[in-house]
């Protein structure tokens, strides 16, 4: 059936798809069926097939839709992902027209604030927004008012990227909405607040973290998606070179000192200690966290969030913990001279801790800990090893293109030989037309062994560069194997490589 039909060629993205053409098919028809709507021409339907198409299909579109059908075929992994993406973009666009008519119903009838908040359009249009949000695997939700209209921007892999801007006149529904999902105060608009809810998606749970703030053009909202459960997160999964991989069954063979991640913002450390946690989650331990705040449920693990509100610190949590007999102990973030003492000395009396340090490096970690008052020699006999990385973004493999290294280019990679090639992404709608698609982690792990103990206690530990030189090299690995770009190594050297 399929040779009777040509390829389509053309990219597929929502912006030439007809929405006329994809309300005559139903969503759930055509995924199961590998079935997507182009558009519609007088009495003709253009649709693209996979490649298992019968003529049952056929003749099925032809009675819903009442319209002779002309099909081109496509592959079937990427004619899925194109139908889910689509079919997504048309809910947004049919729930903002929806709504606007609604609006206008409400303006001739005067119907009261109470009832704008539940009307059945925002529900969708939210709902809508937060679905394709997770599809997307956006980090966060960016709700932005303009003077005219307003923007909907999602952070993924670490840039935000603009995905719809619409009417203003719609904007004080959906932030309603928003709030009521949280519980936050729908009548004040002069103060920020915070709230959160949870999200049912694909029959996986979203905790969904939200922060208003008045802006000069309105309230501005944004929502941080996390995924409650962490049954994906391994930590053979998580990137790493075969020599830290080994290095990490080590560390996580130790049943006492403190195992630290360290690194900037959005660098992946809570990952990295999340993916620990399960490794270590066996019935015969007590595993306890404290965080601000809880990012995943793990089950077997007991978890804590820090409020300030009701008197639970990080420091005066941690020693609540030390009193529940555990085992290990995961502290959030090491922030304070208090918190870090208690930890250090947990990590000392016989007990397993992970915690996060906001520093740039392992070397960095241990003068960190040293300026919140920490002995060096306490550090030195606690301190198993400290994981520092960052996040570089990956090239999108659908519209990665080889290029030959300009001379710049050649000299930050040190390359000898003429014939290597590296790559970069064109952009494409895959990749939002960035080039790029998913993260990749790089690391440097500083083990303290008996000569790093030492150097710790004499601070002779910035005199051996050989473990910062780690994670430069295995990001140049990277984009010489085509992973990344010398973009994203630039990033991660800071300048250490020039």
């Amino acid at each position: 059936m399929v040779a009777n039909y040509e390829y389509y060629r053309d990219e597929i993205n929502a912006d030439q798809v007809d929405i006329e053409a994809i309300k005559l098919i139903p969503a759930d028809y055509a995924f199961e069926n590998t079935v997507l709507p182009i558009k519609v021409e007088n009495n003709t339907m253009i649709v693209v097939l996979g490649t298992k198409t019968d003529k049952t299909i056929i003749n099925t579109l032809k009675f819903i839709t009442k319209k002779d059908i002309v099909c081109y075929v496509a592959e079937d992994e990427l004619l899925k992902r194109n139908i889910k993406a689509i079919y997504e973009v048309a809910s947004i666009k049919r729930a903002v027209e929806d709504l606007k008519l609604d609006l206008g119903k409400e303006t001739k009838k005067h119907i009261s604030e109470d009832t704008e908040i539940v009307n059945a359009p925002a529900v969708k249009l939210v709902e809508s927004l937060l679905n394709k949000a997770i599809s997307e695997k956006a980090s966060d939700i960016h709700i932005e008012p303009e003077e005219r209209d307003f923007r909907i921007r999602y952070r993924i892999d670490g840039s935000l990227i603009n995905v719809f801007t619409l009417p203003k006149e719609i904007y004080n529904n959906i932030v309603t909405r928003i709030k009521v999902m949280c519980n936050m105060d729908i009548s004040e608009k002069r103060i920020p607040q915070d709230g959160n809810f949870t999200h049912n998606f694909e029959n996986s749970f979203y905790d969904m973290r939200v922060s208003s703030i008045p802006t000069v053009n309105d309230e501005k909202i944004v929502i941080r998606i996390l995924d409650r459960y962490v049954n994906y997160l391994d930590i053979n999964k998580i990137y790493f070179e075969q020599q830290q991989k080994s290095m990490i069954d080590k560390i996580l063979k130790h049943n006492h000192g403190i195992i630290l991640a360290t690194g900037p913002t959005g660098s992946g450390k809570s990952t990295t200690l999340y993916a620990m946690l399960k490794e270590l989650n066996k019935n015969n331990i007590n595993i306890t966290t404290i965080e601000e705040p809880v990012e995943y449920m793990m089950k077997g693990i007991n978890q804590i969030n820090v409020n300030n509100k009701a008197g639970i610190t990080f420091a005066r949590g941690l020693r609540s913990i030390l009193r529940q007999d555990p085992d290990v102990i995961m502290i959030g973030e090491i922030r304070d001279e208090e918190t870090a003492a208690i930890a250090i000395r947990a990590a000392i009396t016989g007990h397993l801790v992970l915690s996060t340090v906001h520093t740039n490096s392992a070397f960095g970690t241990i003068n960190r800990l040293a300026e919140m008052g920490v002995e060096r020699y306490l550090l030195a006999d606690a301190i198993i090893a400290v994981i520092a990385q960052r996040l570089v973004k990956k090239l999108c493999t659908f519209c990665r293109k080889e290029y030959k290294p300009s001379e710049y280019e050649a000299r930050v990679l040190n390359l000898n030989n003429d014939n290597v090639k590296l790559y970069r992404g064109e952009g494409c709608s895959k990749c939002h037309y960035t080039g790029y698609r998913g993260r990749v982690p790089v690391s440097e792990i500083m083990y303290v062994d008996d000569s790093v103990k030492q150097a710790i206690i004499k601070e002779t530990l910035y005199n051996d560069h050989t473990v910062n030189n780690d994670m430069i090299n295995n990001c140049v690995k990277l984009v010489l194997n085509g992973l990344t770009t010398t973009d994203e190594l630039i990033k991660v050297a800071n300048g250490d490589i020039f």
